[in-house]
């Protein structure tokens, strides 16, 4: 077993650069044991290539440099359970983001399906289930005509809202459902943005699964 390996060896058994691991030992992550005077290699022993896997592995679960250089010096399990949990935390809100942007994404592939699907068709109608879903709502009575007027009155309204932690999606139109049962549509007594989650708001409206 060779006593030392230099910084080319060590990359290529890590499938590394170079490069990198001057950036490790410039930010004291990993410092070779000793530099040889008369070339300047970088030499690092047995024991590092131990410390180089541990580093590779904490990157692949989402340490930063700054957090495996800490627990590198310190060895303190508890603080490297805590940066775990605060990584953890993380990913479960990117993992919620995607899962958000998928369900969009399969939304519109929906609706665009039923578009192509009515082409020749006179009505096409999906009934399907819902979750539970939030809406700023304003009530006005309105006609299919003046519809753009009321979506940039309805954005404006929201615009001026103190909300913001709810991120406006669609619109939504409301029809009441007398009107639909007896089928003399004429009006849309509702119009108002989709949201991506519920907010205390007297303009929010609750929309139960179903």
């Amino acid at each position: 077993m060779k006593e030392y390996y230099t910084i080319s060896e060590i990359a290529d058994y890590f499938n590394i650069s170079a490069q990198t691991l001057r950036y490790y030992d410039r930010i004291g992550l990993l410092k070779p044991e000793k530099v040889s005077e008369g070339s300047g290699y970088r030499l690092y022993e047995m024991r590092q290539i131990g410390i180089l896997y541990l580093i590779r592995e904490l990157k692949q679960l989402g340490l930063s440099l700054n957090q495996i250089k800490s627990y590198c010096q310190t060895k303190d399990i508890s603080e490297l359970k805590h940066s775990l949990e605060e990584t953890l935390a993380d990913l479960n809100q990117q993992i919620n983001s995607l899962q958000q942007i998928q369900r969009h994404t399969e939304d519109y592939l929906r609706r665009i399906q039923l578009l192509e699907s009515a082409r020749n068709k006179d009505a096409y109608i999906e009934l399907r289930p819902m979750q539970e879903r939030y809406a700023y709502i304003l009530e006005i009575n309105y006609t299919i005509d003046r519809l753009q007027d009321y979506i940039a009155m309805m954005q404006e309204s929201y615009a001026h809202s103190p909300l913001r932690s709810a991120e406006p999606g669609r619109v939504v139109l409301g029809i009441r459902q007398q009107e639909l049962e007896q089928k003399s549509v004429r009006v849309y007594h509702t119009i108002g943005h989709m949201l991506d989650c519920p907010v205390a708001d007297a303009k929010v409206r609750t929309y139960p699964a179903g």
